[in-house]
């Protein structure tokens, strides 16, 4: 049921902000958005958090919040002929373990380069 309602805001939230989004693993999503820059990318990480968190779906065993939350890795970069998906989904994986190591409930952003010079951890 969480997976479900988590799913449902997704969708929305994607939709509402002209992208795409797609299940990737068990509880992994890809969202893929055009024409956004890195700030707007920025505040749309925050939006999606505080839109998660707004559903109020209880979880009894978090040691962040009481409360079902998200983690995002994202890979921001203009798509170049020579980039291949995997660039984009490598990148962002590797941020996302690197934001839930850090705690979870957050996000990470960061290019294709992955230098400490690109990266911008959210605030939790």
């Amino acid at each position: 049921m969480c997976l479900k309602r988590i799913t449902e805001e997704l969708k929305s939230f994607t939709e509402e902000n002209a992208g795409f989004c797609a299940r990737y693993g068990g509880d992994e999503f890809v969202l893929i958005y055009e024409g956004i820059d890195r700030n707007d990318m920025i505040n749309l990480a925050e939006k999606l958090k505080e839109a998660v968190m707004g559903l109020s779906i209880e979880h009894k065993h978090s040691k962040v919040i009481p409360v079902v939350s998200i983690s995002q890795g994202i890979c921001w970069q203009v798509p170049h002929k020579r980039n291949q998906m995997w660039d984009f989904l490598h990148a962002a994986d590797n941020m996302l373990y690197r934001v839930k190591k850090g705690g979870r409930n957050n996000f990470g952003l960061t290019d294709l380069h992955e230098n400490e010079d690109s990266m911008v951890i959210g605030n939790s």
